[in-house]
């Protein structure tokens, strides 16, 4: 009896201090030519808003192989993130637009200002939920067939779900 309380003392902090290092590191995710990473902590203001820093890296399709002629159209380029967080009974939400999103090979970081919805934050665990899009249309011919013409579109997207410690 005396030995397993002695274990669980040093067995306890130990399984608390890897958990507390597995959740310490940002979560991405990689979708259609495209990943997206969200962080695993924000710092809370005054209880009621938070900053979050997203990172997108994807790559435009290479179209030096095409003359064009409908110029390069991009529709859709941008992203959303949404922090959850239990309140007492309910579920504390918060939901943002990040973007527009660039597409050149690099990563690239967001910034996304969330508002407490329901209730205030509170430090602690909560989950976040991001993605993002970039859409791309151009009309042109291939090089090394002049006949092959028509309208092409090129979709880059990921989304991603993790922890989060929201401190204050």
């Amino acid at each position: 009896m005396i030995t397993k309380f002695l274990r669980s003392l040093f067995i306890l902090p130990l399984l608390m201090v890897f958990g507390m290092v597995g959740a310490s590191a940002d979560t991405s995710a990689t979708g259609n030519n495209m990943t997206i990473t969200v962080p695993s902590s924000a710092t809370l203001t005054a209880r009621v808003a938070l900053a979050v820093s997203i990172q997108v890296q994807c790559v435009a399709e290479d179209s030096q192989y095409t003359n064009f002629f409908y110029p390069v159209t991009v529709f859709f380029n941008t992203g959303t993130t949404t922090v959850l967080q239990a309140s007492g009974t309910t579920v504390n939400r918060a939901r943002a637009d990040f973007g527009p999103i660039t597409c050149d090979g690099t990563t690239h970081t967001y910034t996304a200002y969330l508002a407490a919805g329901t209730a205030p934050f509170h430090p602690g665990p909560a989950a976040i939920f991001a993605s993002a899009t970039w859409f791309e249309q151009f009309g042109g011919c291939l090089i090394s067939d002049p006949t092959n013409c028509g309208f092409f579109e090129f979709t880059n997207s990921a989304s991603v779900q993790g922890p989060i410690t929201l401190s204050p």
